[in-house]
Formats: structure tokens, C-alpha cells, sequence
């Protein structure tokens, strides 16, 4: 164990490595305390919410300081975090390390797990975490889309994993293309093109960005043709089960309109 890290300073560094994340809107709470049906009340050590790409990410966390991290920690932080809403990610803290039962069940639940020496690489892990989940990368093929996503510093590759979103105000926010050529157009058209690429999304990461687009209420927006005379694009937008039942490969089950 790093003897930087003992257990009464690991929620104030959580606290401010967590207000120093480079996202939208932070918001950072200590102590937060979430009611659950008529009389129960979820807590966490630390809760915090911000947005990027335009949408909004909860991340609950739990600190285990005064022994190894056991298995049913890692449940009942599940417990809690599915109790408070599905879009939440539950991140598990330790000074002292993790059983291999909570390792496993980590891996079962998807909780995060953190080492404390791990508290300055938080932004990066995060971006990690939800990379898995949806965020462009390099690698992927489209299936059957195509997105624009920002660009990492000295790179021309690797995304940030921000992707590109319309104005406040539009119907729809994550834009989709049917062709990476329309794609491209559209990049080229941005005021900093340099700062975007655009990449493949496969299906694999779609289902996902549906449930987030599903939760948060936003519609996906569809450039299905080329470019128009008058250098405009036709988008069109399509709900988060439109887009489910019509282009997604494996099937959905969406939360009730």
C-alpha cells in the first residue's frame, strides 16, 4: 500500500480529483444520500455528475478503507446503484486492496474497482471505463454508421472520446452517417476541422448509446444522403427505439414512453 494514502484523506483527494475532470457542468457531492422507496436511503462516499458529448454521466462511489475488499462490498454497492438508477456507475475505492471474490464479482456487476494509489489516473480510467462502452476508437467499423468524434492532443487517431453533438436547441444530438463520405463533408464543414475525426460504430457499442440517449430523452439524428447544392445536410431525427428496432442487430428491451 502507498503510504501517501490513508484512510481519512482518500474521499477529499476523490473529492478534488474529481472536480478537476476535464468535462461539462461537474457537479461534486460528498456524503450523498439518495431516498429509495418510502424509507430506505442509499448513500455514497462520493457522487458525481457531468456531462460530455451532451450527455449526462452519474458515478456513485464507495470507500472501503480499513480492510481488502470482499465480495459482498462489491454486491451491496450493486445493490445500491441499480436502486438509484440504471445509468449509474459504481466505482469502488480501497486503501487496502480487493479479495478476489470482489475482483470477480467487479467483473460479473460492472463496478469499478480502484486502488487508491489510482486517484490521479481517474480522468483517464473513467474515459477507459466508458470507451468500452460507446466512445469512438480507432479500430472500429462502421455498423452501419459512421460518427465524428474529437481528436486526442498530438494525434490523428485516437479520440478523446467526446463525440461531436449539435448545438442546445436541435431535435436530435448525436449525429449518425450512412456513409463515411458524408461523414468526412461534414467534418470538413465544422469551424475546426483539424480537431475531429471521423470513426466507425459498430453494434456492439450501440446498444449502450441508446440506453443513454433512451434515459436522457434525446433523439439520434441520421444523414442518410449527400451533401446538398446549397452546401445544407438533411438530417433526420430518430428516436432511441426507432433506432433499436430498425438498424440494431440484437434486440432491446426499452423503458416505457
Amino acid at each position: 500500500m502507498n503510504s501517501q494514502y490513508r484512510g481519512d484523506d482518500v474521499t477529499p483527494r476523490l473529492y478534488e480529483a474529481l472536480l478537476n475532470l476535464s468535462v461539462d457542468s461537474v457537479q461534486v457531492c460528498r456524503d450523498a444520500a439518495f431516498r429509495i422507496g418510502a424509507d430506505g436511503v442509499q448513500r455514497f462516499a462520493v457522487f458525481c455528475e457531468f456531462y460530455q458529448s451532451g450527455v449526462r454521466h452519474r458515478v456513485g462511489f464507495a470507500v472501503v478503507d480499513t480492510r481488502p475488499v470482499e465480495e459482498a462490498d462489491i454486491e451491496g454497492l450493486q445493490v445500491g446503484i441499480r436502486a438509484v438508477g440504471d445509468d449509474l456507475l459504481g466505482v469502488c475505492v480501497s486503501t487496502v486492496g480487493f479479495e478476489a471474490g470482489a475482483r470477480r464479482a467487479a467483473d460479473r456487476l460492472g463496478v469499478m474497482i480502484l486502488p487508491a494509489q489510482e486517484l490521479e489516473n481517474l480522468g483517464r480510467l473513467l474515459a477507459s471505463r466508458w470507451n468500452a462502452g460507446w466512445m469512438p476508437e480507432a479500430h472500429c467499423m462502421a455498423e452501419p454508421f459512421w460518427c465524428i468524434g474529437e481528436l486526442a492532443d498530438d494525434s490523428d487517431i485516437e479520440s478523446t472520446g467526446k463525440l461531436y453533438t449539435l448545438p442546445p436547441g436541435n431535435s436530435a444530438r448525436v449525429i449518425f452517417f450512412l456513409s463515411r463520405n458524408y461523414a468526412e463533408a461534414y467534418r470538413q464543414a465544422l469551424p475546426d476541422p483539424e480537431h475531429w475525426r471521423v470513426y466507425g460504430m459498430p453494434q456492439y457499442k450501440l446498444p449502450e448509446l441508446i440506453r443513454v440517449a433512451d434515459g436522457e430523452r434525446w433523439d439520434f439524428g441520421i444523414v442518410l444522403h449527400p451533401q446538398r447544392s446549397d452546401g445544407m445536410f438533411e438530417i433526420h431525427p430518430i428516436s432511441p427505439a426507432a433506432l433499436a428496432g430498425d438498424f440494431l442487430v440484437q434486440e432491446m428491451t426499452m423503458r416505457p414512453s
